[in-house]
């Protein structure tokens, strides 16, 4: 066993340390380890209550070892934020867990998006929410949600119907099967993609535990996806953790004369994007874009490559042209969208709306941005040919007149 993964277990379960506080303690004192070892300093960096509090128990080395050995003989491992596969966009989260009890294998190379809603669900949001799974599985887009009734266990099946990948993030132990109904579910994810908890292996589920784990779910996603949620739904919890984690946030409108989707309706008057139905999706972040099944957005892009670069493999949807928008579509389209680009100054960093002027079905794509280059320099140079040889027709239209 890893002294290191021992140590962060063991400090993760010292009382009055959290993520954020363990953290500090490990970029101060450099390792877990070496935390552990300078436990009459901990003072410098927690304060004296606190690092008091943290002491009255002592370390508990041999339930660390206990629940790593329990995590191993079940086929799973245990990732902190010092490990390599620790996920990129969880580890830029505010309060990180220090420790995730991983059963599969959370995929490196793909971006994720997040699908949320109700336990509650009608026959309407349980439909929307395994259609949308399944377009975004077959784009290559892995589905992440929390296992539970309702919207969250449609997302997975839909996700794993559709041959994809897809990722639980539970309220209780990685061991715990809660709701009992889906452990069928829950062993197919973890053979297509991963079961994940920040609790100890064993834990039951308790209430406050299911709010803790949503900054989880938004912390992996790029953006999330509320597909059917009453006013006071747990989904928009995770909707609050994505909004100070900077993520993109959808709602899927329902019936109004129903309350069973207010809460999506009161996210899109909050400023929520649209997602007005398969395959459309209204701005936003782009990954939803190439969720939709046109091409790979630049964030997607990015965020293969880098995944790519550091496993050694050919990122998913890599060198994907074929995205059917305006621009791939006819030398008008291209130089109507060029001329466009060049009027409004419009960048991948401007704003959705102006992102969506540039290409109706593919927002900030790779391909559509280097192509939109391309075309906007040859408009730009044809621009100034044209110009250039008006003036010399002048000069020679006044030069005849004058000797004339």
């Amino acid at each position: 066993m890893s002294n290191t993964r021992l140590a962060w277990l063991a400090l993760s379960k010292l009382p009055g340390i959290g993520g954020k506080r363990c953290m500090d303690l490990v970029e101060y004192f450099g390792s877990a380890p070496r935390v552990l070892d300078c436990s009459d300093r901990w003072e410098e960096v927690l304060g004296a209550a606190t690092a008091r509090k943290a002491r009255s128990e002592g370390i508990d080395w041999s339930w660390a070892e206990k629940q790593l050995a329990h995590l191993e003989r079940l086929g799973g491992h245990l990732l902190t934020p010092e490990d390599e596969r620790y996920p990129y966009h969880l580890r830029q989260i505010h309060q990180l867990p220090p420790v995730l009890f991983v059963l599969g294998e959370i995929p490196s190379a793909m971006p994720c998006v997040a699908l949320v809603g109700t336990r509650q669900a009608t026959s309407y949001g349980v439909g929307m929410a395994r259609r949308l799974a399944g377009d975004l599985a077959r784009a290559g887009v892995c589905v992440v949600s929390g296992l539970a009734r309702g919207i969250d266990g449609a997302a997975h099946q839909g996700a794993l119907n559709a041959g994809g990948q897809s990722v639980a993030v539970l309220g209780c132990g990685a061991d715990v099967v809660y709701p009992a109904e889906h452990a069928k579910l829950y062993r197919a994810l973890q053979q297509n993609g991963a079961v994940v908890s920040e609790f100890p292996m064993g834990s039951s589920p308790e209430p406050g535990s299911f709010p803790r784990r949503n900054r989880i779910i938004s912390g992996l996603s790029l953006g999330v996806v509320v597909v059917e949620a009453p006013a006071r739904s747990g989904a928009l919890l995770t909707t609050n953790y994505a909004a100070e984690q900077d993520r993109e946030v959808f709602a899927v409108p329902g019936d109004v004369r129903r309350g069973q989707s207010a809460g999506c309706h009161a996210l899109l008057r909050a400023g929520a994007k649209l997602v007005e139905r398969r395959r459309r999706y209204s701005g936003g972040v782009g990954c939803l874009c190439c969720a939709s099944g046109w091409a790979a957005c630049a964030p997607c892009t990015r965020t293969r490559v880098s995944s790519a670069r550091a496993s050694g493999s050919r990122p998913l949807g890599w060198g994907r042209a074929a995205c059917g928008c305006p621009v791939h579509s006819s030398w008008f389209g291209a130089r109507r969208l060029a001329w466009s680009a060049a009027q409004t100054r419009t960048s991948r960093s401007g704003s959705p709306a102006a992102r969506k002027t540039l290409c109706a079905q593919c927002v900030g794509c790779s391909c559509c941005g280097f192509l939109l280059y391309l075309i906007t320099l040859y408009v730009f140079l044809t621009s100034l040919y044209f110009q250039a040889k008006k003036r010399l027709r002048r000069r020679a239209h006044a030069k005849k007149v004058y000797f004339a």
